[in-house]
């Protein structure tokens, strides 16, 4: 039953993350690009991903500092593919600044 219940937790932490982003990206990211002369045109969608798996990242990393027992945080902090889509989720907003725009 536990198993279950993580499961559910680690449901409801990505559909957090996916709203959180979104508001994120839409007040937030929108200013930071519109100071950086990027229009926010384009496939808005990879942002959005981006900023709610950056933010998903972020969530484990702050929860396994406060749970250091916690089983599941430390199997999926120690996966290669976290690490690899959450540097990739950072690059895929760092781009348009550095482009000038957004190329997705």
């Amino acid at each position: 039953m536990d198993q279950l219940k993580s499961y559910y937790w680690t449901i409801f932490e990505v559909f957090l993350a996916l709203l959180i982003g979104s508001i994120t990206t839409n007040i937030i990211i929108r200013q930071l690009y519109a100071i950086n002369d990027v229009q926010f045109l384009g496939n808005i969608s990879v942002i959005w991903f981006s900023v709610s798996f950056m933010i998903f990242g972020l969530e484990s990393l702050i929860r396994l500092l406060i749970w250091k027992n916690s089983e599941q945080l430390k199997k999926r902090i120690r996966g290669y593919f976290f690490w690899a889509v959450f540097f990739i989720s950072i690059i895929i907003l760092i781009i348009p600044i550095l482009k000038g725009e957004i190329p997705y």
